[in-house]
């Protein structure tokens, strides 16, 4: 039996059930974040929790629990689901709660907190990509939190799949390559590893913290700088990062190959170090 944590309890998948009028369903006005578990283990879990908890004070949500607490919630509910021992992916949804109609929200938040896991999903060695005709908007400071509101992403990837591609890439308004519909860009031209900074536009995902850690470990140059559709097809090695999927090489874009369809030594090299 699936079983859920909500809001202080935990409680099987067939009895739990969300408010109707929780803005979260009605509004989008949420955040959440993903979380790799390997053997009970939730990989970067500070990282995830201090950036779950700046979204929620950007945001004006209500979110009070520790880190230590939250630890022990997932330890249990991994338990309750059998998966104490095995790789899965963990969800938090945090949503303002109820509210009555229209946008502003209520002056009393009782939230709603959402943990749920499950077995992880079999990613591809590599990935193919599609140029969206999607956008992202770089100035708006909700690009750089994940909210519950993922249409633009949903759309992207369903574009990228129409054409035959595992990933969809973003461009934002000034014409700039950024990132996946579900994870950060990075592309190595000339030896120098490029990827959109934050104010381009992009999620401050946890697996580009680290990797940009790894490549100034590894004395590489790092332009933190998005580049252009015409300049990405010049590229000669290619990755993709997430909290659950780690590294991915991207061997082709728009059905052109990149390096031969070969994966590079840089990515190799991060592929390693990461896992």
């Amino acid at each position: 039996m699936h079983v859920f944590y909500l809001n202080g309890n935990f409680i099987s998948a067939d009895v739990a059930a969300i408010d109707p009028q929780d803005r979260g369903f009605l509004l989008g006005d949420g955040v959440f974040t993903t979380i790799r578990i390997e053997s009970g283990f939730p990989c970067h879990l500070a990282l995830h929790w201090e950036r779950l908890q700046t979204s929620a004070q950007r945001l004006k949500l209500k979110f009070t629990l520790d880190l230590i607490t939250l630890k022990n919630l997932i330890t249990t509910l991994l338990a309750h689901n059998n998966l104490s021992s095995q790789t899965a992916s963990l969800r938090i949804t945090l949503t303002r709660g109820n509210g009555s109609r229209g946008l502003l929200p209520p002056e009393i938040q009782q939230p709603t907190l959402l943990i749920t896991c499950a077995p992880l999903p079999q990613y591809s060695e590599t990935f193919s990509v599609y140029l969206s005709d999607f956008r992202r908007n770089e100035y708006s400071s909700l690009s750089q939190i994940k909210t519950l509101n993922y249409l633009d992403n949903i759309m992207a990837r369903c574009e990228a799949q129409e054409h035959g591609a595992d990933e969809a890439l973003l461009l934002n308004t000034q014409a700039k390559v950024v990132c996946g519909s579900m994870s950060n860009l990075f592309v190595v031209i000339n030896h120098k590893v490029y990827t959109a900074s934050i104010r381009e536009g992009v999620l401050p995902g946890v697996m580009r913290s680290i990797v940009l850690q790894f490549l100034q470990q590894l004395n590489i140059t790092v332009v933190e700088s998005a580049i252009s559709a015409a300049q990405i097809i010049q590229a000669e090695e290619m990755f993709l990062t997430n909290a659950l999927m780690g590294i991915k090489p991207v061997i082709a874009i728009n059905h052109q190959a990149i390096n031969q369809g070969e994966i590079g030594a840089i990515t190799k090299k991060l592929q390693q170090l990461v896992s």
